[in-house]
């Protein structure tokens, strides 16, 4: 009984002496690696409060208040990759390589309908080794992070609200890979069913279309705006013109008036003739024409018609002049998107031959789309043709 009792406290002595020494950590990190480390007892699933910064191949990092079951983590901030092991596990010195990474530390998913970021939803990822949730609000943007998720196949389920009702969750699956594009992938997720998005007033229905607004809302059409306009300057118009007709034929009544108010009146034009004038005829009020179709977008002035080219979403064109466009987020493309994560920085290239336009993804993150449908192999485009590099959003015109 009292050896029993000698060898538990001994290897309790052990173990604590284990958990406050210092231990070596040897890493043989890729050209300008930036590594951040902490202990935590369990995997994380949202951003650390604090890390320390590991700036030198090999460094000592201190575990006094650690405990054998805690975990110590280690952050390459420019692979994006991470890697847990248990502090009990750990030998001094710890040879730690890039391949030992099996994390992606930080994963985006970003929920979206046609091509408009959700207002609500739950989102699930399952790795193989665990499931996280969050939710997403209207001040998520559509996105939900995900922390230290298993580099391989990752499942994610949505669960979101449709036309009043649970719609069924909406599934997608997604490799994560060790050496990608982007340190923090994006993982977009296109809902099947209509639900609220953000900007609009309420739910997108199956073409994309805003439903009708809430009780006590107004919405605001700028084409009836310039159509009352039109009709207001129209009648201002024809006032004055009728005004100016009276007094035309009631000029001696007038001036007899405004005589007897002391108000000078100018010569007669007898008393001082000029070359006769041609009388004012009344121009005819301004044909207002209200059609029933949207106005579609005049074409950009910089573009002489018939030059292929990119309408983004905010109206601004592209004109695609070389043979070969490569568009992405990287500061040396032909097409730079730099606001937008999703989108990888050499994402997909456009061809031109002819009269002829090709788009073809380059292995990007988020892929390409053209009307809806994923980009498998160069695909040609006709007028009106909606682009999609990531969540960045285009038209295609002539």
């Amino acid at each position: 009984m009292r050896r029993r009792v000698a060898a538990l406290l001994l290897g309790a002595v052990v173990a604590s002496s284990s958990a406050q020494t210092p231990r070596t950590v040897e890493f043989q990190p890729q050209e300008g690696a930036r590594l951040k480390a902490w202990v935590a007892s369990e995997l994380p699933s949202s951003a650390p409060e604090s890390a320390s910064v590991l700036e030198a191949p090999r460094f000592s990092f201190a575990l006094q208040d650690a405990k054998p079951e805690d975990r110590l983590l280690v952050w390459d901030e420019i692979s994006g990759n991470a890697h847990s092991l248990a502090v009990k596990e750990l030998k001094s010195p710890w040879p730690l390589k890039p391949e030992s990474f099996g994390f992606a530390a930080k994963v985006e998913v970003r929920v979206e309908y046609k091509g408009r970021p959700v207002e609500t939803a739950q989102v699930e990822i399952d790795d193989g080794g665990r499931e996280q949730t969050q939710l997403i609000d209207s001040s998520s943007k559509g996105i939900a992070e995900f922390w230290f998720v298993r580099l391989g196949e990752a499942k994610v389920t949505v669960r979101y609200r449709s036309e009043g009702a649970e719609a069924d969750p909406s599934v997608h699956r997604f490799e994560v890979l060790r050496e990608r594009k982007d340190a923090v992938p994006t993982l977009v997720c296109s809902l099947p069913n209509p639900t609220q998005v953000i900007g609009s007033e309420g739910a997108l229905d199956a073409n994309g279309r805003a439903g009708p607004a809430p009780a006590g809302e107004l919405r605001v059409n700028p084409w009836g705006n310039a159509a009352a306009f039109l009709i207001a300057l129209a009648l201002a118009v024809a006032v004055g013109y009728g005004l100016y007709r009276w007094l035309q034929k009631n000029r001696d009544t007038v001036e007899k008036k405004l005589s007897d108010l002391g108000v000078e009146i100018p010569g007669k034009p007898e008393d001082d003739p000029a070359p006769p004038l041609d009388p004012i005829r009344p121009q005819p009020p301004p044909k207002i024409e209200l059609a029933d179709a949207e106005p579609t977008s005049a074409p950009s002035p910089a573009s002489p018609p018939g030059l292929a080219r990119l309408i983004d979403s905010s109206g601004d064109a592209f004109a695609l002049e070389s043979s070969k466009v490569v568009v992405g987020r990287d500061a040396g493309v032909d097409l730079m998107i730099a606001d937008e994560s999703s989108v990888s920085r050499r994402h997909a290239e456009i061809r031109v031959e002819g009269s002829r336009v090709f788009v073809q993804d380059l292995g990007s993150t988020n892929g390409t789309f053209v009307n809806g449908v994923r980009v498998a192999q160069e695909v040609e485009l006709k007028p009106g043709d909606e682009l999609l590099f990531g969540a960045a959003k285009f038209r295609f015109q002539r």
